[in-house]
């Protein structure tokens, strides 16, 4: 059933007449620095089919393509591309990545503003009908911060930077309760290191955005 969904997935047509269709495909979204916490394994913990609480990828279904037909042989049409990197346990080695690995994306497009190991962050391309590029890189790491959006960026269509955004995140003082992201694992198999965040307790934090311009 899922694998029907890739391609064509929804058309929407507006009564004036424009028609908008949108396009999947599969992904496999890896996320960064897992607490390793190992499940019962009948063959010997460590040992063969060693499974674990968490995982470090995910499978899922990410817009591909978004078009806007206004007739009259006027079309806009909008890609997507996902970084492709492999998801890694905390204190386990990383991935060690030079590049995003976007397809579409060449290795020359400065991301230089990104501060963070490039193993620990998600992106997105978009490119847009006018040939220009947008850039979104959230925080792949398991914590709190997963998921959130740290830099936004533009680039010409020959992918030279126009400018970047960067959003930068305090934590709350305040526990504000438990997150989904809670586990509770067997303490006498939590035998490999977690991240000093995994506390059970989800902090709320506060963003500020800074925004840099290039002529």
């Amino acid at each position: 059933m899922f694998a029907a969904l890739n391609g064509d997935f929804i058309t929407i047509t507006h009564p004036g007449g424009a028609v908008g269709s949108f396009a999947l495909k599969e992904r496999c979204v890896g996320q960064a620095a897992v607490p390793k916490l190992p499940e019962h394994n009948h063959f010997g913990q460590g040992g063969p089919y060693q499974s674990y609480e968490l995982q470090i990828f995910s499978q899922q279904f990410v817009l591909s393509k978004k078009t806007l037909n206004l007739g009259g042989g006027t079309i806009y049409p909008w890609s997507y591309n996902y970084s492709d990197i492999n998801g890694y346990f905390y204190g386990d080695t990383k991935p060690n990545n030079a590049t995003l690995e976007i397809d579409g994306m060449p290795t020359y497009a400065d991301v230089s503003f990104i501060e963070e190991d490039i193993a620990d962050v998600n992106a997105t391309l978009v490119s847009n009908p006018d040939g220009s590029h947008n850039l979104a890189v959230s925080d792949r790491r398991y914590g709190y911060l997963n998921g959130q959006q740290l830099y936004s960026a533009t680039y010409d269509s020959n992918f030279n930077l126009v400018s970047y955004s960067k959003s930068l995140f305090a934590v709350s003082p305040i526990d504000y309760g438990n997150t989904k992201e809670w586990v509770s694992a067997i303490p006498e198999y939590m035998t490999n290191p977690v991240p000093p965040q995994f506390s059970g307790h989800m902090l709320m934090i506060r963003q500020f955005l800074l925004v840099s311009i290039f002529d």
